[in-house]
């Protein structure tokens, strides 16, 4: 009698794990893909952000007279940009007009405080919030994203540091960024980073 030849195929047990692998597979490529989309948003909002500051410097220089970027937190908790025009170099007298549509951050970035930032017919700073600017990226909690914007007082000019991510608060009892942002280029004291001022006060 010929021999009885045992059907080829695969176990219920081969194939779950087949399935598991394939499974596990893709959750690395989905991480991996959710993270890389993350990081060209960050740095997409914060060149955007860097372009705007340049473009606000740029028609400074071209109008001959000072100019706003202007960055106020909206109701729905986004963040707008407008460059104000002050046509005759004095801002919030009645006659400043908005160059240009608004623009928003993406809903995930966000700055730590409003901002103002103010540029003289040559291109300098004469008035900054805050220097430098902080954007943040806490769409993922267990790590949280920063990066800084540096601008120098005489030249208008930005520099976009690297992205730092923060150790979660309470994780180890600090709030601090885990990676050292690469070290700013040497400055002259005529053009240092655009120190802080504070706004002015509104009349009751």
């Amino acid at each position: 009698m010929p021999a009885c030849r045992r059907a080829h195929g695969f176990t219920l047990i081969e194939l779950l794990v087949v399935i598991s692998i394939i499974g596990l597979l893709m959750t690395g490529a989905l991480m991996t893909v959710e993270g890389l989309g993350r990081k060209m948003r960050f740095e997409g909002a914060a060149k955007t952000l860097r372009d705007k500051i340049m473009l606000t410097r740029n028609v400074a220089i071209s109008q001959n007279h000072k100019l706003a970027l202007r960055i106020t937190e909206t109701k729905s908790k986004h963040w707008k940009l407008v460059i104000i025009d002050s046509n005759d170099g004095i801002l919030d007298n009645g006659d400043d007009k908005m160059i240009g549509d608004p623009w928003s951050l993406p809903r995930q970035v966000t700055l730590e405080a409003e901002q103002e930032l103010e540029f003289g017919a040559e291109g300098g700073i004469t008035f900054t919030t805050s220097n430098p600017i902080v954007l943040h990226d806490d769409s993922d909690k267990k790590e949280p994203w920063r990066m800084l914007l540096t601008i120098y007082t005489a030249s208008g000019m930005v520099r976009l540091g690297p992205i730092e991510k923060i150790t979660p608060a309470g994780a180890d009892g600090t709030n601090a960024p885990s990676a050292t942002a690469a070290a700013a280029p040497a400055a002259t004291a005529a053009d240092a980073p655009a120190p802080a001022a504070a706004a002015p006060a509104e009349s009751p």
